[in-house]
């Protein structure tokens, strides 16, 4: 199955299944969504230098464009076509 753009229903924190991220294309782009907005919004980030996380109004924007690729162990990078790939979704690690 390769689509290049799926929404996906997820809660935040975004948890990604092991048998549900096999069939992930690394190569696709996904926009993603969660219970409580629906489609509505989109998981997107602010273009003020910061680029923090937010839930954005459903729209065609780069930034709401992930790609979710395998950093193994289990794990996964998800990072946006406005970002580009040197960066990704990460937590503040300072309490």
């Amino acid at each position: 199955m390769c689509l290049s753009l799926l929404s996906l229903l997820l809660t935040i924190p975004f948890f990604i299944q092991t048998s549900f991220a096999q069939d992930l294309d690394p190569h696709a782009s996904y926009r993603l969504i969660n219970a409580f907005f629906g489609e509505a919004r989109a998981l997107d980030t602010y273009s003020d230098g910061k680029n923090d996380p937010f839930m954005g109004k459903t729209g065609d924007y780069s930034g709401q464009l992930w790609k979710i690729t395998p950093a193994g162990h289990g794990f996964y990078r998800l990072t946006n076509e406005f970002l580009g790939a040197k960066r990704s979704l990460d937590t503040y690690s300072d309490g």
